[in-house]
C-alpha cells in the first residue's frame, strides 16, 4: 500500500499532465486555432472536480492542518502559503469555466482572455505542486507522526468518495492528453 504522501505526488503528475494539455490548448488558440470546447470542458471538469475539490481539500483539511500541528513555525506558515495559493488557482479556474462551452468560436479578445488566464493558473499549480513536492510533502514524511497519519487513507477516499479517483481520470483524460502533447 502506498504512503498518503506518495499518492499525492502521484496526482501532482497528473496535474502535470493536465496542466500540460491546457497549456498546449492555449498555445493552439494564441496560434488562431478553434477553440476546442469539448476537450477544455473535460480538461476544466478535472480541474475543477479532482483537483480542485478532491486533491486540494486532502491537503487543506487533511495535510496542512497536520503540518500546521507538528511543524515549527516555518513549516506552519508553509501551510498558510499553500492554502493561499491554492485559493488564487480557484479563483483562476472559475475564470477559466468561462470558456467551457462558448457558442461558436471565440472573439480576438476571448482568445487573449482565455491565453492568459490558461498560463496564469497553469503557473500558479506548476508554482503550488513544486512547493508541495519539494517542501510540504517531504516535511510531513518527517514531522507528522506514523500513527497520526494512520486514518489518512480512509479521510482521503471519503473526500473522493462523489466522482472518480486519479486513475478514473486519468483514464478518461488519455485520449486528450494524447491530442495534445
Amino acid at each position: 500500500m502506498r504512503s498518503a504522501t506518495a499518492s499525492l505526488r502521484a496526482e501532482h503528475d497528473l496535474l502535470r499532465e493536465g496542466i500540460a494539455a491546457l497549456g498546449s490548448i492555449a498555445g493552439h488558440v494564441e496560434g488562431g486555432g478553434s477553440f476546442p470546447g469539448a476537450d477544455c470542458a473535460l480538461l476544466l471538469r478535472f480541474f475543477r472536480d479532482f483537483v480542485s475539490a478532491v486533491h486540494c481539500r486532502k491537503e487543506a483539511e487533511v495535510v496542512l492542518p497536520a503540518l500546521a500541528v507538528h511543524g515549527s513555525d516555518a513549516q506552519a506558515e508553509l501551510a498558510g502559503e499553500l492554502l493561499a495559493a491554492q485559493e488564487e488557482a480557484t479563483q483562476l479556474l472559475h475564470a477559466l469555466i468561462l470558456f467551457w462551452e462558448p457558442h461558436g468560436d471565440l472573439t480576438a479578445e476571448e482568445r487573449a482572455s482565455f491565453v492568459a488566464t490558461a498560463r496564469h493558473y497553469a503557473a500558479r499549480v506548476l508554482r503550488t505542486a513544486d512547493l508541495e513536492d519539494e517542501q510540504l510533502l517531504p516535511r510531513i514524511d518527517q514531522v507528522v507522526p506514523a500513527d497520526d497519519r494512520l486514518d489518512w487513507d480512509a479521510a482521503f477516499r471519503a473526500l473522493g468518495a462523489a466522482g472518480p479517483d486519479a486513475a478514473g481520470w486519468r483514464a478518461q483524460l488519455a485520449p486528450l492528453l494524447a491530442r495534445w502533447r
